[in-house]
């Protein structure tokens, strides 16, 4: 946790810092609705660099759309969809030892991670 909130602070203060002695800023926009998918998006491995892609393309697809015509909507749930399998595709043909927060990325199906819990039982249980 400690790892978390140190990448937490470290994304306030890029996103606040520039504001500092400035005019008024809508927080929201700036900080508010960055931080969380940001933060997402560091657990999950994503690269420092593409984590503002997904933030826009999560906000796309929960954008009000009474009439469900929004050709965002679609496209941005293909773009997360073809990214997050990219990204699985390539960390199962090159592991990391660690995300940008500091944990080791967990990327298995599930059934490796059941399989994977039960040999930590039995070695426990020794």
């Amino acid at each position: 946790m400690g790892l978390l909130e140190t990448r937490t602070r470290e994304l306030c203060a890029e996103t606040l810092d520039p504001h500092l002695g400035g005019d008024s800023f809508d927080y929201v926009e700036e900080c508010g609705a960055r931080i969380p998918g940001m933060i997402i998006g560091a657990l999950m491995g994503v690269p420092t660099e593409d984590q503002n892609d997904i933030r826009i393309w999560i906000d796309d697809m929960m954008r009000w759309d009474p009439d469900g015509t929004d050709p965002r909507k679609a496209e941005s749930f293909t773009n997360i969809e073809n990214y997050i399998q990219a990204l699985v595709t390539d960390r199962r043909k090159q592991p990391r030892a660690r995300t940008p927060v500091g944990e080791p990325p967990r990327l298995s199906t599930a059934s490796d991670g059941i399989h994977r819990r039960r040999r930590m039982l039995r070695r426990r249980r020794r």
